[in-house]
Formats: structure tokens, C-alpha cells, sequence
């Protein structure tokens, strides 16, 4: 993928973060225009192709902010929708939440930096036991494949680059979700899978309460871990 300077993508993600949850008229009216192009796929003219691609990245950004934003606890979500959606200061954010302001703002960065991997299509090793949110990734790499198949299937003016990309880690997650099926398919083979499975069936369970529920150790489930994570990184490339 094309890298922007942070600042423009921290511009980006906040815009596309702000737009996500107010739902404002601007972002209804570029999707209302997408799928009023969509319907009409009779599309020849290069200029309207180019229009057409770029509204379907636009939708597309916020299609993956919703979808990472799902992943997210429900504390932070609620972070977000207070932040963004009833536009509230940190400072009341953080006496609703008994947050501190300084962890509040920790949690933005991090949050704002995590959205932006998602833009950009990319998973991170945090990623590989959250099932649902490969699946949410394979969707829409797969949507957004199909939508450029349809609208430009010469290839004469789509991104070549950004292509390239997209196909190459729409293969990459499909492995990916291979492995992790064959973890759940087998979970019951020996004790590291089943806690490997057991972390896919709850990425936000703690190491600790993996080796009370399985009875061993937590330096033993933090090998395993460490380890699984390792084996599958090469599909994160």
C-alpha cells in the first residue's frame, strides 16, 4: 500500500472515525452516490470510472472503521461513540468512564493507529486469534475485489499497485483462517491447542485466565501463545 505521512492519516482516520459515528449528511450522500453508480454498471468513460473507484475507497474506509470499531471492547466503544458521536471533552469522557485523561488519551492513539492498519487492509499478530475480525478483513477484501472487477475489468484504471496489494493479502488472510479453523477443528488433540483454541474463542481473555480454566501455568500458555503467534506472521506480511 501507498504510505501517507502520519499526520495526514491521523487527519484521515479521525475524519473517518468523526463521519462513522454521526452519521453525518456528507457521508450519506457520497454512499447514496456510489449506489446509485453501482446499479447503472454501464460505465465506459474513464473519468466516471475514476469517480466511481474513489467513492467505492471512501465507502470502503468506513465499511473497515465499522467493522474494526466491532472488534473493539464494549468500554471502548463507548470511548468512541462519547468522543466522536456526542462530541464530548476527554475530561468528561474520563469522569463518565472513571477513566484518567491521560489513559483516555492512550487509548485515542492507539485506537486512531489500530484504524489506520485497518485502512490499509493490514492485520497485526494481536489480530491472529480474533476470528471475527479476519472474517470482517476477508468480506471486505472480497467485496472491494469484486466491486473493481466490475467497474473497471480491464484493469485500465484502477491502481495497479493497490491491486496487487489487496489480492495479495485477501490470500494471505484466507490461509490465515484456515490455520485458525483447523486449531478449533482440533482443539481437543492436545493441552497447547486447546488453549490456543480457547484464546481464539476469547481474544481478550488474559493469559492468567487461560491457565486457571486450563489448569497449568501462565509462563506454559504464554509459550504457547508466543509461539502460535509466531508461526502464523509470515500471512501478516
Amino acid at each position: 500500500m501507498h504510505q501517507m505521512k502520519p499526520e495526514l492519516q491521523h487527519y484521515l482516520v479521525e475524519e473517518i472515525l468523526d463521519e462513522t459515528f454521526k452519521e453525518s449528511p456528507k457521508r450519506k450522500k457520497e454512499y447514496t452516490e456510489l449506489m446509485q453508480i453501482c446499479q447503472n454498471l454501464s460505465i465506459e468513460g474513464t473519468n466516471v470510472k475514476k469517480i466511481v473507484l474513489r467513492l467505492m475507497r471512501m465507502e470502503t474506509n468506513r465499511i473497515l472503521v465499522r467493522a474494526f470499531v466491532s472488534s473493539l471492547t464494549e468500554e471502548e466503544q463507548l470511548f468512541l461513540r462519547l468522543k466522536y458521536k456526542e462530541q464530548k471533552e476527554l475530561v468528561n469522557i474520563s469522569i463518565q468512564l472513571h477513566v484518567s485523561v491521560s489513559q483516555l488519551s492512550i487509548w485515542s492513539k492507539r485506537i486512531i493507529e489500530a484504524t489506520a492498519q485497518y485502512i490499509n487492509y493490514e492485520l497485526k499478530p494481536s489480530d491472529i486469534f480474533k476470528r471475527k475480525k479476519i472474517i470482517n478483513m476477508l468480506e471486505i477484501l472480497a467485496a472491494t475485489l469484486q466491486f473493481i472487477n466490475s467497474v473497471d475489468p480491464q484493469r485500465q484504471v484502477v491502481d495497479q499497485y493497490w491491486l496487487n496489494s489487496i489480492e495479495h493479502r485477501y490470500n494471505l488472510y484466507r490461509d490465515l483462517l484456515g490455520d485458525i479453523d483447523k486449531v478449533i477443528r482440533n482443539r481437543n488433540v492436545d493441552r497447547k491447542t486447546y488453549v490456543i483454541y480457547l484464546q481464539i474463542k476469547n481474544p481478550f481473555a488474559t493469559k492468567a485466565e487461560l491457565a486457571n480454566e486450563c489448569k497449568i501455568d501462565k509462563g506454559t500458555v504464554s509459550r504457547y501463545l508466543i509461539n502460535f503467534t509466531k508461526s502464523m506472521e509470515p500471512y501478516l506480511v
